[in-house]
């Protein structure tokens, strides 16, 4: 389900971007019969209200949005973006649908897309049926990473301790895990934490 989103401006800032629609609906306010048609430019609210119609995409091209690189896949996504710039009172409100996506919400949108690639990378989507419209598929080699990652960040493995696990490795003639074990000594050696 698509969820609407506000970012509040200032008056000074609404003035800027949108002088001709807040003139406008400045106007209408004040040729308003509403008891706010003397509203104090203060109390009156600036805001952009936005929704990414996602389900508006068509099925086949959602299942390759993951694979799209980022910049043709924001560019591909704000088509399904819309703004609107809307001003409010107590008891008045006036709303009108923007034809360009503001900067503000086109860099807010690139935030939460890069989240969302961090999180699609992270773990293995996978669509099953148009109705459920994505499955958690979670590899084991991408659990085990995620696993050794949170277990290295809570308890970091110290020197002493890699060495042990060389001499185990090395007694056990376990040549390629010894290698590998000699490198990330070397490494916190040179890159010590």
């Amino acid at each position: 389900m698509d969820q609407e989103n506000l970012i509040k401006l200032t008056f000074e800032n609404a003035l800027i971007k949108h002088k001709k629609l807040v003139e406008k609906f400045i106007w209408l306010l004040r040729n308003s019969e509403t008891d706010m048609s003397e509203c104090p430019i203060n109390d009156i609210g600036w805001f952009y209200s936005y929704i990414f119609r996602k389900d508006d995409i068509p099925y086949d091209i959602q299942c390759k949005l993951s694979k799209m690189e980022l910049n043709k896949r924001l560019e591909f996504e704000l088509k399904y973006v819309e703004v609107s710039f809307f001003m409010v009172t107590p008891n008045f409100s006036i709303m009108n649908r923007l034809t360009e996506i503001p900067k503000e919400i086109k860099d807010l949108f690139r935030k939460m897309l890069i989240q969302k690639i961090y999180v699609e990378k992270f773990f293995d989507f996978e669509h099953t049926t148009k109705d459920d419209s994505l499955s958690l598929k979670v590899t084991a080699d991408v659990w085990d990473d995620c696993y050794k990652t949170v277990k290295d960040v809570k308890n970091p493995i110290t020197i002493e301790e890699l060495k042990e696990n060389l001499q185990d490795a090395i007694d056990n003639e376990n040549y390629e895990e010894a290698s590998k074990i000699q490198k990330k000594i070397d490494n916190l050696k040179s890159n010590p934490i």
